[in-house]
């Protein structure tokens, strides 16, 4: 063995022992249901009600309105005292499994009183890798409205259609608000709403050196993902594969691909991460990709065959009877 083989079994034994580390540390976790958590706001008078609007079995609803404020329960009215931007937050529990999902909110206080009748949601696309398009879907009472997005990695609009760009893949909560002026273009009325989004695509730190290629698909409730890696600089050591399925859990391999199961159905985001150094400098950057699969439900037993899709017939010249 040479002294260059040598140092580049040292590098990556280093790194390695460190990934392993975040491993013992909990990279490892209960698996959770793939819910995409929401919420919305609209005035009512000079309150506010905000209405939980996840899809899934939930408990244990928390609201944190950032004045110091909370409460309890699938809708709940708040009363600010002053006009202000406040981060409000929702957190339940589903299956055992914590959530939140957080919002930028602005609102009026109490001598701000609202007399119309506005919502505000959105959908969003993914139109190409980290790339998505948000279109504002609103109703109001035909005054001159403004229009607020807040995207989750410190970015806002201010158009009622958008398309935005995220350096990093990944599941983000992005809030859309609107607010309606009168006369004096003063804020009368506001409504909003946010949701877990998620962004697909790949980054890398390592320039055009590293390629990274995540495919994935689901078979029943089993995800076959594979993620090909290609390099343009002999120098560069690949550590190992860090994965993460959406669902709480990750694995750590030396393996390109791999098999997770999902015991609920839902929308979940894989991402592969993979940490690299340079064998000459042991500076180290990463590659990293994601894609969003969907689990069906799971069909049990009692479940798995209707009794109008069984049929029976005897079989010719023996005592036996064929089921299909």
């Amino acid at each position: 063995m040479n002294d260059q083989q040598r140092t580049n079994g040292a590098v990556r034994r280093r790194l390695l022992s460190g990934l392993w580390l975040l491993g013992a540390l909990g990279v490892y976790g209960q698996q959770c249901p793939g819910l995409k958590p929401a919420f919305a706001w609209a005035n009512e008078g000079s309150a506010i009600v905000f209405t939980d609007l996840t899809e899934g079995e939930i408990s244990d609803r928390a609201w944190y309105f950032g004045d110091g404020d909370s409460a309890s329960g699938a809708s709940v009215t708040h009363q600010y005292t002053f006009a202000d931007v406040d981060t409000v937050r929702l957190s339940f529990w589903s299956m055992g499994c914590p959530f939140q999902v957080e919002a930028v909110v602005a609102h009026g206080g109490e001598s701000d009183a609202c007399d119309s009748q506005i919502s505000s949601s959105f959908v969003a696309e993914q139109l190409w890798n980290n790339t998505l398009l948000f279109e504002g879907q609103d109703q109001g009472d035909g005054s001159l409205m403004l229009h607020f997005w807040a995207y989750g990695d410190d970015s806002i609009s201010i158009v009622p259609v958008d398309t935005h760009f995220y350096a990093l893949p990944g599941a983000y909560d992005v809030t859309h608000s609107i607010a309606t002026l009168d006369s004096l273009f003063q804020t009368g009325c506001v409504a909003g709403s946010v949701q877990r989004v998620f962004v697909d695509g790949n980054t890398s730190t390592c320039d055009s050196s590293v390629f990274l290629d995540l495919s994935a698909a689901i078979d029943g409730n089993l995800l076959l993902a594979n993620a090909n890696t290609v390099f343009f600089d002999e120098g560069l050591i690949l550590l190992g594969w860090w994965w993460s399925y959406g669902d709480n859990s990750s694995d750590i391999t030396s393996g390109p691909g791999m098999e997770h199961l999902y015991p609920f159905s839902g929308e979940y985001q894989v991402c592969v991460e993979v940490q690299v150094v340079d064998s000459a400098t042991s500076d180290s950057c990463y590659a990293r990709a994601c894609t969003t699969v969907v689990a069906p439900p799971l069909v049990g037993v009692e479940e798995a065959v209707a009794p109008a899709a069984l049929r029976a017939r005897p079989v010719p010249c023996g005592d036996e009877v064929w089921v299909e």
